[in-house]
């Protein structure tokens, strides 16, 4: 039975979990949870799609302790990792730093998506298996990658850093595909739409637009669609180290495939030594 580490416990990665859970998989769940809570949900979702193999257990992308915790009991549980879907994101979030002096988008967004996917990245070669980043289309505002941005409250920009954080996920898939691919992995970036989620709480204008004008927005099993298909679809029909729309390859921001500023990211990130 393949197994899937990722998702979430609300909207998209709900959505995802039910639908892939329904496929057999072995599914290893990470969401920010207050621990008592963590039977309870674990059964909803096992007695909802009939899969006992569903398993909950806190993540906090901000917080590299429980990203260790997290990888450590998914390893001491299964040697492989079929497939990792990386699927939180917050925005427009006022500015916040967390515990590693980093704004707290880019840390849950980026930066913990980066030591989320190095740290199993080992797992999921061994089974040429599949990655799946959920990234989002307001990367194409970013034209070039601004370090500063990633720390400082002077350029904390909301939107502009939440655009950051997404075309930093983009360069990411990029570069582990140029640097893994020939190990037989397949990686992919996904914009699921516009989805009456959450994610917009933060933001006025766009939560009372998916309020009031739902029927312009996704449903979120709508918006876990892609994800789903690049989870079940065969190798030979897919394109790695592509951006997808709508179960599509769309163009990425030029600036993904500028080698000079991937390398700046890149390397930045390296040197945090998260």
């Amino acid at each position: 039975m393949k197994r899937l580490q990722g998702c979430g416990t609300l909207g998209i990665g709900r959505e995802t979990v039910i639908s892939l859970a329904k496929a057999n998989y072995i599914i290893y769940i990470g969401d920010i949870i207050e621990e008592n809570k963590i039977n309870e949900i674990q059964n909803q979702f096992r007695k909802e799609t009939g899969n006992e193999d569903i398993f909950l257990d806190i993540l906090d992308l901000s917080k590299i302790n429980t990203i260790n915790k997290f990888v450590e009991k998914i390893k001491k549980n299964c040697k492989n990792v079929d497939i990792l879907i990386c699927n939180a994101g917050i925005m427009n979030t006022p500015y916040m730093l967390d515990e590693k002096g980093i704004e707290m988008q880019s840390s849950v967004n980026y930066f913990g998506h980066y030591k989320l996917i190095q740290s199993l990245l080992d797992s999921i070669i061994t089974t040429k298996g599949r990655i799946i980043i959920l990234s989002s289309v307001v990367n194409y505002q970013v034209h070039e990658i601004d370090l500063e941005a990633f720390i400082s409250k002077k350029k904390y920009r909301r939107l502009g850093n939440y655009a950051l954080s997404k075309v930093s996920l983009n360069m990411l898939m990029k570069d582990i595909y140029e640097n893994y691919s020939s190990s037989g992995i397949k990686i992919f970036s996904v914009h699921p739409g516009v989805v009456r989620t959450t994610l917009y709480k933060y933001d006025l204008f766009s939560n009372l637009f998916v309020k009031y004008f739902p029927f312009m927005c996704k449903t979120p099993k709508d918006g876990s669609l892609t994800s789903v298909y690049l989870a079940l679809e065969s190798d030979d029909k897919l394109v790695s180290g592509q951006y997808y729309f709508d179960c599509e390859v769309v163009p990425c921001n030029p600036l993904v495939d500028n080698k000079e500023e991937r390398k700046k990211l890149i390397e930045y990130t390296k040197s945090l030594n998260l």
